[in-house]
């Protein structure tokens, strides 16, 4: 494990735990979608906060436990999707996506109490010592020109064993990149509160 990579997302995701209570308005719980959506292929995997379909801050969020029926792993998933056309009118995305390993039967058993799930549990889930980073994907204003095709700004998609590898430059690199995002999209958030 990257201790030092661990301690950081965990600040950036209580940040994006804080900007779903200011955002609430934009957010519905798993229980609303499922009622709505019966059928739906998140039901009795998922529990937390989601985005609602159009959103006035144009932030997707996503502040949820997932622990899929036909896997034997369950995480605590916290993103923040920002996005917007540059000056060239093509599209780009700000984005953070933090996955932390969880105890399935600890995410079952919050998936049973869907309904009265609250934040302040998420963020309990989020500080047990036990729940460490797993994933991280963070583009930092990515996109493709309209025109030529090409890849703008810069994606990155870590698995926990590439989380591990990471050297210190590297980790130190990827909280840089991961502060600006957050910084990009909480302007953008704040924005929409006040």
């Amino acid at each position: 494990m990257n201790a030092q990579l661990n301690q950081a997302t965990k600040i950036v995701a209580d940040k994006l735990i804080a900007m779903g209570r200011r955002l609430h308005d934009d957010m519905e719980t798993w229980q609303e979608v499922q009622d709505r959506v019966p059928d739906s292929s998140s039901k009795n995997t998922t529990t937390g906060f989601v985005a609602k379909p159009h959103t006035k801050s144009g932030i997707e969020m996503n502040l949820d436990v997932i622990a899929p029926e036909e896997e034997d792993t369950a995480k605590l998933r916290i993103w923040a999707i920002h996005a917007f056309k540059d000056e060239s009118e093509n599209e780009r995305f700000n984005n953070i996506q933090l996955g932390y390993a969880l105890d399935r039967t600890q995410a079952q058993d919050l998936i049973k109490q869907s309904k009265s799930l609250s934040l302040d549990d998420l963020a309990n889930l989020l500080h047990d010592p036990n729940n460490t980073i797993s994933e991280i994907t963070i583009s930092d204003e990515t996109g493709r020109e309209e025109k030529s095709q090409q890849t703008l700004g810069k994606r990155y998609d870590l698995d926990d064993k590439d989380i591990a590898s990471l050297n210190e430059a590297d980790t130190m690199q990827l909280i840089y990149v991961m502060e600006n995002v957050l910084s990009n999209i909480e302007r953008i958030a704040n924005n929409q509160v006040q």
